[in-house]
This record gives structure tokens, C-alpha cells and sequence, in this order.
């Protein structure tokens, strides 16, 4: 938890501060879920008493907000030598992906209401390579707007539908139909179970990347 680098141990409450008190809480969810959050098991872990949390945040629903804004903060901003803007699109999209991977127990806190700091300086990262590539900077947006909502919408619903299966890549086909038969009615015929599987899951990275290149194929007519 928001290890001090020096020991590996839990920073002391001399060192707690805002920023690794919402990293303690991304790594408690990504251990425990995001169900089992409490301010009491998260001053627990961090060797506090759980009201001693509400120094650092002042409610549950800004806690929630700050691990966002850690998620988004984790990303790399893009670089801008020699990048076109569809290789700079398919950059932002993966990013994302990889991330919601990362943390798949809190990925569903992305669809908040909150646009952390950390979040539109990412995004005005690759609007200005986008722009730099030849695009007006409307343009820009409405590319990032597009393949930020393909590659939210494509991976939330990834790991929602498999969960640690999708996290840990289990891509054989009996853990697959376990997890489709377990989400279907038990008298669903053996073909519509084997199209859940293609539909939910069938190589979810090339499904990803295809749907990426539609969406680029889309854009280069309209820029």
C-alpha cells in the first residue's frame, strides 16, 4: 500500500499525505474490490483509525473520485516525433485499455461524473500531437472524443462480462464457456451459448484492434 520506497512498508502517519492515501485505496481495491472499500478498512491498512482518513478526503465519494484521478495519473503522455495522428489515435485508445486491465476491480469507477486534472492534461496531450500531425484542433477532439468512447465503452464491458478471465487473458475455451453459460439462462440452446462466447469474447485483442481500425478508416474520410 503506497509503499515507503526505502522499507517497503505502508508510508507512517507522519508521511501520509492525500496523494498516497488514494493510492493506498486503488491498491486496496485491486486486492479486495471495490465493494469491500470502507474509510475504517482502508485506515486499517494504511495504520490508521478510519476517521483519521477523512484528514486527507473529506467523504467516501471524494475518495472514489480520487482514485480516478491516481488511474489517470498512472498514464505515460504521448510523444510527439514523427507521430501521425492515426498511429497517435490507436496510442490513446490502447493506453486506456491497458490500464482498465490494470486495475479491474476499479475500472468501473471511470464512468464517474468526474474529470480529474490528471485526465484532460492526458487528453490535451494527444490533442496536441493530433494537432501537430495536420489536424484542426476540432478535428482533434472529435477524434479523441470517438476513440475515447470506443475504447472506455469496448473495455469496461470486457471486464465486466469476465472479469479476472479478461484481466489475466484465460482465453481457452472451457473457461470461456463456463463463464457464458454461467451468464445465460440454463435452457439456452448450445449455439446461442457458443455465440456469447463470440460475441463477449472471441480474441477480444484483435476484436479491439479491428474495431479500432473501422474507426480510423472513419475518421481519415472526415479529416
Amino acid at each position: 500500500m503506497a509503499d515507503d520506497v526505502a522499507t517497503g512498508r505502508p508510508p507512517t502517519r507522519a508521511r501520509l499525505n492525500r496523494e498516497n492515501v488514494l493510492k493506498a485505496a486503488l491498491e486496496y481495491v485491486d486486492d479486495h474490490g471495490l465493494g469491500t472499500l470502507s474509510m475504517n478498512k482502508l485506515g486499517a491498512e494504511l495504520g490508521i483509525a478510519g476517521m483519521s482518513v477523512y484528514s486527507h478526503v473529506a467523504s467516501k465519494d471524494e475518495l472514489l473520485d480520487g482514485i480516478v484521478e491516481v488511474m489517470w495519473g498512472e498514464l505515460e503522455p504521448p510523444t510527439a516525433d514523427g507521430t501521425t495522428w492515426p498511429e497517435a489515435v490507436y496510442a490513446y485508445a490502447r493506453s486506456l485499455r491497458d490500464m482498465i486491465y490494470r486495475h479491474v476491480a476499479a475500472a468501473p469507477l471511470l464512468n464517474r461524473a468526474t474529470l480529474p486534472v490528471s485526465s484532460l492534461e492526458y487528453v490535451d496531450a494527444y490533442r496536441q500531437v493530433l494537432v501537430g500531425a495536420g489536424l484542426t484542433d476540432r478535428q482533434a477532439i472529435q477524434a479523441l472524443r470517438a476513440v475515447h468512447g470506443y475504447a472506455l465503452g469496448f473495455s469496461l464491458a470486457e471486464v465486466s462480462w469476465w472479469g479476472d478471465a479478461a484481466q489475466h487473458h484465460c482465453t481457452d475455451d472451457l473457461t470461456m464457456l463456463r463463464r457464458a453459460t454461467g451468464m445465460v439462462p440454463r435452457d439456452t440452446s448450445d449455439h446461442l451459448v457458443r455465440l456469447a462466447v463470440d460475441f463477449c469474447y472471441d480474441n477480444q485483442a484483435d476484436q479491439f484492434e479491428a474495431g479500432l481500425d473501422l474507426m480510423v478508416q472513419g475518421l481519415l474520410t472526415r479529416m
